[in-house]
């Protein structure tokens, strides 16, 4: 044992660019990581002088065998008398040639020690094949490799897997032996727009209070906001990293508009899923399976209106202002379901899926805000209009957790069969709202307790 010759070395690899590895356990050469990798079957390097493993950071000569270069970069190996072959339909390497021809040879490739991506430590990733979530804490190097869980990746076999996420850091595949596996990363956000009054900013409260403890969130929350004193908004033991984005708005309608103008904010870009409330909405349930169905959306997310016994005038799209029925008037083809969505709730896998989308209501907003086209609830309209037309929107997965609360009871969506995720209250009167709310949360805060 040694310690780690500080010269540039090589991997040797076979006719078929197979790495060579050191099988500990058997003492043999293999062609590969084998059918399933593990820290005892270490890649081979050679320094010119003689083959060695790495092992916990020391360097462990195989001495047992000899290395003959033909030329700079290809050798052949030497071991019990016999030249070592890559022979077809075998993993180990077989020692019984006394000449050499094709299989005997191996080329010498200089390894670049791998620079591990600070993103996959970072962050947790979801199991694009079971939907198991891996914390940051279950994902950790080794010398030769890395853990995710239970699972272990050899890192000369997923170099070119790795190298990918600097340029993308939202998706990994990697190979383990035989097997592959897909991850997609989980870096969740949750945002608010709080403009003007004590009142939006002590609903946000309440909003975040429900989030942190009925819906066990833990990721980070930003606020987009024009007041200063936002920062006490969640409690010092939360363990999230709350945001705090001050911009202006002086109507309603522009504070409508803040919501989607997060394409300007570089901070969202860094985020998946991202999800947007309004203030007046409850977290109900457990939050990360709605932001898992989000995270493995391809389109942006919204639930319909259809919640019987609450809706006064059903939200049709051939019939509601509030849908953008005006806006298909024009166009002379509506959407191919009945009711339009609400934009108090807004799930987004990525920024980039919703990027086009968010930079179009923008430009229509403004657009009706410079025309004086401010009647109604607008941006909800535009964001009807837009997504539909640009095919982003995915009203199916997050309808079915939404429910609508009013100043005495909640109403589920017509289709749901389990407890709502979250409760929108926007059909509680203005004066009754922060109280019932608060109300709500704390009476369900106390039965959890209890159970």
């Amino acid at each position: 044992m040694e310690n780690i010759n500080p010269i540039p070395y090589f991997t040797l690899l076979d006719y078929h660019q197979e790495t060579l590895y050191y099988d500990i356990t058997n003492e043999t050469i293999a062609r590969s990581s084998g059918l399933f990798p593990s820290e005892n079957i270490l890649p081979i390097y050679y320094d010119r002088k003689c083959l060695f493993i790495i092992k916990n950071e020391n360097y462990f000569p195989l001495t047992q065998f000899k290395v003959i270069p033909i030329d700079s970069h290809k050798v052949v190996l030497h071991h019990n008398g016999y030249f070592g072959a890559a022979e077809p339909h075998t993993w180990e390497l077989i020692f019984n040639r006394s000449e050499i021809a094709g299989w005997e040879i191996f080329e010498c490739v200089e390894y670049t020690k791998n620079k591990f991506s600070a993103s996959l430590l970072e962050h947790a990733w979801l199991s694009k094949f079971n939907w198991q979530l891996h914390s940051s804490d279950k994902i950790h190097k080794t010398p030769n490799g890395f853990y995710i869980s239970d699972k272990y990746y050899d890192f000369i076999e997923n170099q070119h897997n790795l190298k990918k996420l600097y340029t993308d850091t939202t998706n990994l595949t990697l190979s383990r032996g035989l097997m592959v596996d897909s991850y997609i990363k989980y870096n969740p956000l949750i945002y608010f727009v709080v403009f003007g009054d004590e009142e939006q900013k002590e609903l946000a409260r309440e909003s975040i209070r429900s989030l942190i403890n009925i819906g066990n969130y833990t990721g980070d929350i930003c606020i987009i906001t024009d007041r200063r004193d936002m920062h006490s908004i969640i409690p010092d033991t939360f363990p999230g990293q709350l945001h705090i984005i001050h911009d202006h708005a002086s109507t309603r309608i522009e504070m409508w508009r803040a919501r989607y103008h997060i394409t300007k904010f570089p901070l969202f870009e860094q985020y998946q899923p991202i999800l947007y409330l309004d203030t007046d909405i409850v977290c109900n349930d457990t939050i990360f399976p709605v932001l898992e169905g989000i995270l493995t959306s391809s389109k942006v997310c919204a639930g319909t209106e259809n919640h019987p016994g609450v809706i006064i005038i059903p939200s049709r799209y051939t019939e509601a202002e509030s849908v953008g029925r005006s806006f298909f008037a024009q166009e002379g083809q509506y959407p191919n379901i009945e009711y339009g969505f609400n934009s108090g709730i807004i799930g987004i896998p990525n920024l980039a899926v919703a990027r086009t989308a968010f930079e179009m209501v923008v430009r229509i907003i403004t657009r009706m805000i410079v025309t004086g086209q401010t009647d109604g609830w607008v941006d909800q309209a535009v964001l009807n209009y837009v997504t539909y037309k640009l095919d982003c929107i995915d009203e199916a997965f997050l309808s079915p957790h939404v429910a609508v609360g009013t100043g005495d009871n909640v109403y589920p969506y017509v289709t749901a069969s389990k407890r709502p995720t979250l409760i929108h209250f926007w059909s509680t009167h203005k004066h009754e709202r922060l109280p019932r709310i608060q109300s709500y949360i704390t009476s369900t805060i106390q039965e959890r307790a209890e159970q």
